[in-house]
C-alpha cells in the first residue's frame, strides 16, 4: 500500500501495511480529495520465468549481436578477437546462417564477457 498526499508544496509517500489512524489524520489535515491511496499487490517475479520472455528470447546469433553492439565492437573487431574470422563470418552468425559450436561459444564468451552457454 502507498499513500500519497499532494499539495503544491508537499508530497508524502508512505509504504507498508495500512495504518488507518494515520490515513484518517492525513485526510483530516489535508482534505479527503488530496489523499490518494494506491493499493499495490503486484508480486515481483523474475522476468526470465515469464512466458513473454521465453517467447521473445533472442536467438544465439541475436545475442552475439546485442553483446557485440553493447561493447561498441564492430563485426571485424569481433572476428579478429575470436581468432581471425571475417566480418562475413560474424554476420552469418548474427543472422543465424552459421551455427555456433561449443568451441566458438567459449571464445565468444571470453571476448564478449558473458557465459558461453548464452551463445548455444
Amino acid at each position: 500500500m502507498q499513500v500519497h498526499v499532494k499539495t503544491p508544496h508537499i508530497d508524502i509517500q508512505i509504504q507498508g501495511e495500512e495504518y488507518k489512524p494515520l490515513i484518517d489524520l492525513l485526510k483530516k489535515d489535508f482534505g479527503e480529495d488530496l489523499v490518494e491511496i494506491i493499493e499495490d499487490e503486484d508480486e515481483l517475479i523474475e522476468i526470465t520465468s515469464t512466458d513473454w520472455f521465453n517467447e521473445m528470447k533472442p536467438t544465439p546469433g541475436e545475442t552475439v549481436e546485442i553483446h557485440r553492439s553493447n561493447l561498441k565492437m564492430t563485426q571485424t573487431e569481433l572476428g579478429e578477437a575470436i581468432g581471425g574470422r571475417s566480418k562475413q563470418y560474424i554476420s552469418d552468425i548474427e543472422k543465424g546462417r552459421r551455427n555456433i559450436s561449443l568451441d566458438l561459444a567459449k571464445r565468444l564468451g571470453e571476448v564478449l564477457g558473458h557465459n558461453y552457454k548464452t551463445y548455444l
